[in-house]
């Protein structure tokens, strides 16, 4: 009797033990991350209004400022060289312009927000910088501010619109130890288009009329160079 409570006590230590460390091993799994972006933008062509006759018109020229971005998420290690991750970023303050046939350069501000679900494949090589590649779909909203026309004195308003997003890239980890790796990447992110509505706060001197054409850009892209932490837990 004595020898079988000892063996039902090894066996159920046993296999808490068993219990315990797959449980540890899935936690482990787990990480989070946390980075600091540079977002290198392209000046995508436009549509806006001309400056005589509220016609639609291609804007004579174009700017998109380059914006920092910051970038949260939480991801699964699914396999030693396969995880996944969803992520938010937020680009704050993003300045634009565009150039009417006056010329006339009017200016706002864009927020962009993108919500993306992540693979990746890491590449071990048995040493501390882990190189991998990446890919992601998901979501990109992009709200402006209004847009100010100097020479007519009016303010265009400002529009939020919601487009598919995908984004490819490749990055470098650098293990500190087993939670915590520093990363460095680069992703080409598709944004979407963004644009305000055509409306306007007054009807200008001219007096052409509180609606005109609105003035949208096409697809906004971002070089993206990040540098962050992952952390498993």
């Amino acid at each position: 009797m004595k020898r079988n409570l000892i063996y039902l006590t090894s066996g159920i230590a046993l296999f808490t033990g068993s219990l315990f460390a797959g449980t540890m091993g899935a936690i482990d799994n787990i990480y989070l991350r946390a980075d600091l972006g540079y977002n290198f933008f392209n000046d995508p062509s436009a549509i806006t209004a001309s400056y005589l006759s509220n016609t639609k018109i291609n804007a004579l020229d174009t700017h998109v400022e380059n914006r920092l971005g910051y970038n949260v998420g939480i991801g699964y290690r699914f396999i030693p060289q396969l995880r996944a991750d969803l992520t938010f970023t937020y680009r704050p303050s993003i300045s634009f312009e565009a150039t009417d046939d006056a010329p006339e350069v009017g200016t706002a501000n864009l927020r962009n927000y993108t919500l993306m679900v992540n693979g990746y494949y890491d590449i071990d090589f048995n040493f501390p910088v882990i190189p991998y590649v990446m890919g992601g779909i998901g979501l990109s909203s992009n709200s402006t501010d209004n847009i100010y026309w100097p020479f007519v004195q009016q303010s265009e308003y400002g529009h939020t619109v919601n487009y598919f997003a995908w984004q490819v890239g490749a990055g470098l980890a650098y293990a500190f130890n087993a939670n915590l790796l520093v990363d460095f990447n680069y992703q080409f992110v598709d944004l979407g288009k963004f644009s305000n509505t055509g409306n306007y706060n007054t009807g200008g001197p001219f007096n052409l009329g509180l609606t005109g054409t609105p003035t949208s850009f096409d697809t906004l892209y971002s070089n993206q160079i990040q540098l962050g932490l992952r952390y498993y837990i």
